[in-house]
């Protein structure tokens, strides 16, 4: 008695599951992909006081998107973002020598060289280019990174900096399919679980 009073509900939940995994199947594409583009944030470019190149990415292509803007005339300094990442050796230092074979003067290039994290970041940034009276900087990070990176930023700076957020454009991160990629699906899940630690303000 007891299973055929429940076989109703059974086959509805059996009818919900299928419904689901067919929409899945479907639908699936256009929901990852709108889930990684939820991540990315792209303002039009305009001029600031400085450009700012977060670490994080080995390609070097965070510096060259930076370069590409110092040298379109929309900044007059780039601020590189590093920590140590292994004996002797800091990212910002690294950051600053591609800097430097890309043609851009030493006297253009600044460095903050603790944050360990974006948060970190941040906040010796903003100590490190308020004496400079810069009011508005270009934040320069991979696509995944830019949403996280302006919030964070924003929560900082507070609301009197203007911040332009200006993803690299010529990323080895793609987001068609992404999830058919090792790397693209790291960064892609890695991005979202740092978004959910900080929303529990975890470590």
């Amino acid at each position: 008695m007891f299973l055929r009073n429940r076989r109703p509900i059974l086959k509805l939940l059996l009818l919900a599951l299928l419904i689901l995994t067919a929409g899945a199947l479907i639908f699936h594409r256009p929901l990852l992909t709108y889930a990684a583009r939820s991540l990315i944030v792209t303002h039009p470019l305009e001029k600031a006081d400085i450009i700012i190149a977060l670490s994080g990415e080995s390609s070097g292509e965070r510096e060259a998107h930076a370069a590409d803007i110092w040298k379109a005339g929309y900044a007059p300094r780039i601020l590189v973002a590093g920590c140590r990442i292994a004996w002797k050796t800091n990212e910002a230092e690294c950051m600053k020598r591609h800097l430097l074979e890309l043609g851009i003067p030493e006297s253009a290039i600044l460095m903050e060289k603790e944050g360990e994290n974006t948060v970190q970041q941040a906040t010796n940034i903003q100590k490190r280019i308020e004496p400079l009276g810069a009011e508005s900087l270009i934040l320069v990070t991979s696509p995944y990174h830019t949403r996280r990176a302006l919030r964070l930023f924003r929560d900082v700076f507070g609301p009197e900096y203007r911040i332009i957020s200006s993803p690299v454009q010529a990323s080895r991160f793609r987001i068609e399919e992404w999830w058919t990629r090792s790397y693209d699906t790291r960064m892609v899940m890695s991005e979202f679980i740092k978004w959910v630690k900080a929303w529990l303000r975890l470590p």
